[in-house]
């Protein structure tokens, strides 16, 4: 193989690698499909019941964390699949409001909904309120039915254990079709799908899907391919790759503050960020171990035990620290080039800088440019404060 078929053979494999990190797995239980919490802000074990006439207790809200909305009942239009859509908030009213899912199962109905279990999931009071899975030509393989069609499993704890509403993230998974649920990005029909769904949003497209967007979103959308991609195709693809894999690195990870501490000791050094009250960090292991991804003003660790000493601001020694002031240098960056959009083009251009100096995946990760800077100004800042 030539040098330069090598070096674009490691580019690709490194692209792959960081969109795919959970390639490996049972697809029924990969922690990255842990999309749904089922009744969120309640307490308790989730009850199942045999019609929406049963008790009114046992109808719950599905709340999806990659968009960190609801699931519910919404009119697509004529040839946009099945009609369920997201809600445009996730307060505790509009929750209170779409708590209209109910689930069957088809005996023992006075127990609590276990992890494994045979149940049909439906929604309100229709004629036709379960769903099952069905083939379609447009949107996701999902129809309505009269009859319950027990075909969902809960999956994601440990099977026979009540699921808890208001606190599990979990998986539902149907077993006609052998994937999980989960959020999905598609052109025409509601934004959910299956791992293997499949849709191509070229240029043109991405514009005119603004059928289901409000006038700001359609605004904003317009503007990043103008300003930023200036309708350029591999531009496009760039940054709806990168959006696609930090949604799956964030999915089901609760986010956090920095301790006033921290933010009063560290804010000085990066006075583009201010006082540093908008950065988040969360733990997320659904990247390679000790690793951390920075997409702007969230860090994502994982690292269990870094994530609980940052939280209580106990982090120990110059290592901890370090780890820190890097990641936060990356939230400087995004700053500094005015967006995510900017800065995930910025992290493409020095990944393909780096492939042509480096023969490792480490050191193609340590030559790129933004992290060359992000360790020299760490290495600077880390001398002006006396945790280092």
């Amino acid at each position: 193989m030539s040098i330069s078929k090598l070096k674009l053979t490691i580019f690709i494999f490194y692209i792959l690698f960081a969109i795919n990190v959970h390639a490996s797995g049972s697809i029924s239980s990969k922690p990255v499909y842990k999309q749904w919490m089922i009744g969120a802000s309640g307490s308790g074990f989730i009850y199942p019941k045999s019609s929406w006439k049963g008790p009114s207790n046992r109808n719950y809200n599905i709340k999806g964390s990659a968009i960190r909305k609801f699931l519910q009942y919404e009119k697509q239009g004529a040839g946009r699949g099945i009609n369920l859509g997201w809600t445009s908030n996730a307060s505790a009213k509009t929750g209170a409001k779409r708590s209209k899912w109910f689930f069957s199962r088809k005996s023992n109905k006075g127990k609590p909904i276990v992890y494994g279990e045979r149940l049909a999931i439906a929604w309100g009071k229709g004629k036709s309120p379960y769903i099952k899975y069905a083939k379609r030509n447009v949107g996701i393989n999902l129809d309505w039915s009269k009859k319950p069609s027990y075909e969902w499993v809960i999956r994601g704890g440990k099977k026979g254990q009540p699921v808890k509403k208001g606190k599990d993230w979990v998986i539902i998974y149907n077993l006609k079709h052998k994937q999980p649920l989960i959020y999905f990005d598609r052109t025409t029909g509601a934004d959910i799908g299956w791992p293997d769904s499949k849709t191509w949003r070229s240029p043109v497209k991405v514009v005119k899907d603004g059928a289901k967007w409000t006038a700001k979103e359609l605004y904003k959308e317009l503007n990043r391919l103008t300003l930023v991609c200036k309708g350029n195709p591999q531009c496009i693809s760039k940054i709806k790759l990168y959006q696609g894999y930090m949604i799956q690195l964030r999915a089901g990870v609760k986010m956090h503050k920095l301790p006033v501490t921290y933010r009063k000791m560290l804010a000085p050094l990066y006075p583009q960020l201010k006082n540093l009250d908008n950065y988040r960090f969360g733990y997320s292991n659904h990247q390679p171990a000790k690793n951390a991804t920075t997409d702007c003003s969230k860090t994502y660790f994982n690292n269990k035990a870094f994530v609980s000493r940052l939280k209580r601001g106990k982090l120990s020694g110059s290592n901890d620290f370090i780890w820190l002031l890097h990641e936060l240098q990356h939230y400087n960056q995004c700053k500094r080039l005015d967006g995510r959009d900017r800065y995930a083009l910025m992290w493409f251009r020095d990944l393909g800088t780096s492939v042509l100096k480096s023969r490792n995946l480490k050191q193609i990760h340590d030559k790129m440019p933004m992290e060359k800077e992000a360790i020299g100004v760490t290495d600077r800042l880390c001398k002006q404060i006396n945790k280092c």
